[in-house]
Parts: C-alpha cells; sequence; structure tokens
C-alpha cells in the first residue's frame, strides 16, 4: 500500500502479489502514477490494483474479488481476467492459464495467452531468476511474456545430487510430444544451429531419453536418473527438449537449454 507519495516516482517490477485478503497494490494520492510492470497480481480479496493513477505493463491482474483495475488505470500489454484493461489499453483478457493457481504455481502453461506476448518492458530476469525473452511457444521467435514468470518449456531444478533422480517438465502442444536430450558435459563452447534452432549442447556425447507426450497446459513430468559417479559432483549436466510443434517452421523446435549442477 502506497499513499502520498507525490513527486516521486514509485515502481514495482517483477513480483507475485497473490491472496493478500485486501487489494493486491493500493495506491492513493500518489503523484507521478505508480508503475506496476512485469507483475502478476491475482486472487487478492479487493481489487488487482486499487487505484486510480496507475500504468500497467507486462503485467497480469486476474480474479480478484472486488475487480482487477479501477477505471483510470492505463495499460500496455496486458492481461486482465475481467476485461478491466480493455478500453483503456490493455490488450487481453479471459482465463492467464496458470500451471496450478489453486495451489499457488502462477507458472504460464504452454497454452496461456500471455506467453511471448509482452513487451521489453520487464527486467531481464523474471521473479524466478531465469531470463526473459525466452521461445516459449516454440516458434523460433524468442519474445517475453506477460506476468511476473516467464514461460520455459523446459523446466526443472538448478541442482541434484549424484545417484539421484531429478525431474524435469517439458511443454508442448497437445497430443506431440518432447524427447529430452542431456549431456554431462554441460553446454558446448558455441551451439549449432539447424531447422529446429539453436542446439546448446555439445553433438558428442549427448543422448536422449524417452519421449513423453506434452498437453498443451501443465508440463509433463520427464525423470532422469544421475549416475552414481563421484566423477560428476562438481560439474554441470545440461539438458534440452527437442518438442513437435506447429507453431515451428519444420514443426519441432528445440527448447531453452538448462544446466544441472551435480553436487
Amino acid at each position: 500500500s502506497f499513499h502520498g507519495a507525490n513527486n516521486s516516482t514509485v515502481g514495482i517490477h517483477d513480483c507475485l502479489v497473490a491472496r493478500n485478503g485486501l487489494s493486491g497494490v493500493r495506491a492513493h494520492n500518489i503523484w507521478p502514477p505508480i508503475s506496476v510492470t512485469g507483475c502478476t497480481i491475482a486472487h487478492n480479496g479487493g481489487r488487482g490494483i486499487n487505484s486510480q493513477l496507475a500504468t500497467i505493463q507486462n503485467t497480469i491482474l486476474a480474479m480478484n474479488a472486488a475487480g482487477d483495475a479501477a477505471s483510470g488505470t492505463s495499460a500496455v500489454a496486458s492481461f486482465s481476467s475481467d476485461g478491466s484493461l480493455s478500453a483503456t489499453g490493455g490488450t487481453l483478457s479471459g482465463d492467464p492459464r496458470f500451471v496450478d493457481d489453486a495451489n499457488d504455481d502462477f507458472r504460464l502453461r504452454f497454452d496461456s495467452p500471455c506467453v511471448d506476448t509482452g513487451q521489453y518492458l520487464s527486467m531481464n530476469v523474471g521473479l524466478d531468476g531465469y531470463p526473459r525473452a525466452v521461445d516459449g511457444d516454440l516458434d523460433l521467435v524468442a519474445a517475453r511474456d506477460i506476468g511476473a514468470l516467464e514461460h520455459r518449456t523446459l523446466a526443472g531444478p538448478s541442482a541434484a545430487p549424484a545417484g539421484g533422480p531429478i525431474t524435469l517438465y517439458v511443454s508442448g502442444p497437445p497430443g506431440g510430444f518432447s524427447t529430452v536430450i542431456v549431456n554431462h558435459s554441460g553446454y558446448a563452447a558455441a551451439g549449432a544451429t539447424n531447422q529446429f534452432g539453436r542446439f546448446f549442447l555439445p553433438a558428442s556425447g549427448s543422448f536422449r531419453l524417452t519421449p513423453v507426450v506434452t498437453t498443451g497446459g501443465r508440463p509433463s513430468p520427464v525423470t532422469f536418473d544421475v549416475p552414481a559417479d563421484p566423477a560428476l559432483i562438481g560439474t554441470s549436466t545440461g539438458f534440452q527438449a527437442l518438442t513437435r510443434s506447429s507453431n515451428a517452421p519444420a514443426n519441432a523446435a528445440y527448447s531453452n537449454p538448462m544446466l544441472v549442477a551435480i553436487e
């Protein structure tokens, strides 16, 4: 809540504000208008943004009990579930399609309208610390998402023990499939580019896991058992997925790469 911060710039960037008993963000007597950029504001007890002087950019407002935004709110490349931004420049409305907001998972599903529809307005990393501008819809064009959490078509932990399992999650269109590629040498010095996009792992030593079916909605889990090899401790294993998608020019695309530190 902000009150009376005249002649000072107040900005909220890349934040998740959810299940607050009152409004998500409350700002009164603020000039210049409060700026809210790259945020997800959902399931709050009052308004999503309770202010008639606010500028909303790259932000999701969804399922807030008293409405998402006041009538004086201006918006750029943002999303509201109730359409309250539509008359003031908000570009999208409807269901943001979170992975599982009932259980506080506010990441975006593959079929979310917020994936790859943002603008260059947020920080260079999202709330979870991962880079912005990921090719989330597998069309081989990296673009920023609306909201605080950038969608990644391949996700998983940052570290795992030798001899233990790693659970990865892959996203893709309904009825498609995705194959996770593994390399214990980590990333290649320079990735190779082909019709499926950029492959970040070394060609030598890479191997594939059993393909899994993608749903178009929630990510599909893939389990990989790290070898119980002491030589892997202190190294990083690289992962990337090749996912079938009609969005891609060659009907399949490489996902974002990721490294998992072996402990």
